[in-house]
Protein backbone atom coordinates (compact mmCIF):
# COMPACT_ATOMS: atom_id res chain seq x y z
CA UNK A 1 0.00 0.00 0.00
CA UNK A 2 2.72 2.69 0.82
CA UNK A 3 4.79 1.70 -2.62
CA UNK A 4 1.58 2.60 -4.71
CA UNK A 5 1.19 5.71 -1.97
CA UNK A 6 -2.00 4.35 -0.23
CA UNK A 7 -2.86 4.95 2.97
CA UNK A 8 -2.55 1.09 5.20
CA UNK A 9 -5.54 -0.17 6.38
CA UNK A 10 -6.56 -0.02 9.52
CA UNK A 11 -6.53 -3.35 11.94
CA UNK A 12 -7.14 -4.59 15.18
CA UNK A 13 -4.14 -5.20 17.21
CA UNK A 14 -3.07 -6.89 20.29
CA UNK A 15 -0.23 -5.20 22.33
CA UNK A 16 1.42 -6.72 25.46
CA UNK A 17 2.54 -3.93 27.97
CA UNK A 18 4.47 -4.74 31.30
CA UNK A 19 4.22 -1.15 33.49
CA UNK A 20 5.84 -1.09 37.38
CA UNK A 21 3.21 0.09 39.20
CA UNK A 22 3.95 1.58 42.87
CA UNK A 23 0.78 1.29 45.27
CA UNK A 24 0.59 2.16 49.29
CA UNK A 25 -1.55 0.43 50.75
CA UNK A 26 -1.98 -1.39 54.50
CA UNK A 27 -1.52 -4.88 54.80
CA UNK A 28 -0.15 -7.61 57.18
CA UNK A 29 1.54 -9.64 54.62
CA UNK A 30 3.51 -9.23 51.76
CA UNK A 31 1.19 -12.00 50.07
CA UNK A 32 -1.67 -9.89 50.99
CA UNK A 33 -0.38 -6.18 50.06
CA UNK A 34 -0.05 -8.07 46.06
CA UNK A 35 -3.44 -9.05 46.33
CA UNK A 36 -4.46 -5.99 47.63
CA UNK A 37 -2.75 -4.06 45.32
CA UNK A 38 -3.77 -6.22 42.27
CA UNK A 39 -7.48 -6.20 42.94
CA UNK A 40 -7.11 -1.95 43.27
CA UNK A 41 -5.36 -2.27 39.15
CA UNK A 42 -7.83 -4.58 37.88
CA UNK A 43 -10.93 -2.00 39.30
CA UNK A 44 -9.38 0.69 37.56
CA UNK A 45 -8.24 -1.11 34.56
CA UNK A 46 -12.00 -2.57 34.17
CA UNK A 47 -13.76 0.69 34.98
CA UNK A 48 -11.72 2.30 31.62
CA UNK A 49 -13.48 2.43 28.22
CA UNK A 50 -11.39 -0.31 26.73
CA UNK A 51 -11.10 -3.51 26.05
CA UNK A 52 -8.52 -5.02 28.45
CA UNK A 53 -7.67 -8.01 30.61
CA UNK A 54 -4.77 -8.50 32.91
CA UNK A 55 -2.64 -11.32 32.90
CA UNK A 56 -1.04 -11.61 36.68
CA UNK A 57 2.11 -13.54 36.73
CA UNK A 58 2.63 -14.58 40.49
CA UNK A 59 6.39 -15.42 39.63
CA UNK A 60 7.12 -11.81 39.11
CA UNK A 61 5.84 -10.43 42.44
CA UNK A 62 8.79 -8.68 44.15
CA UNK A 63 9.57 -5.33 45.94
CA UNK A 64 6.91 -5.26 48.53
CA UNK A 65 8.37 -2.91 51.37
CA UNK A 66 6.92 -2.97 54.92
CA UNK A 67 6.30 0.46 56.21
CA UNK A 68 5.21 1.98 59.50
CA UNK A 69 2.38 0.06 61.22
CA UNK A 70 -0.84 1.89 60.83
CA UNK A 71 -2.08 3.51 63.49
CA UNK A 72 -5.49 3.41 62.52
CA UNK A 73 -6.15 -0.25 62.15
CA UNK A 74 -5.47 -1.96 65.37
CA UNK A 75 -6.20 -5.36 64.49
CA UNK A 76 -4.37 -5.97 60.67
CA UNK A 77 -5.67 -8.26 58.63
CA UNK A 78 -8.58 -9.49 61.11
CA UNK A 79 -11.99 -10.17 59.39
CA UNK A 80 -14.36 -7.38 61.10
Amino acid sequence: MEVVDLPLLPRRWQVRLTLTVLAELTAATSDDAFDAAEAAIETAVTGAEIEARIEWNGNERDNADPGDLDPTDPWPGCPR
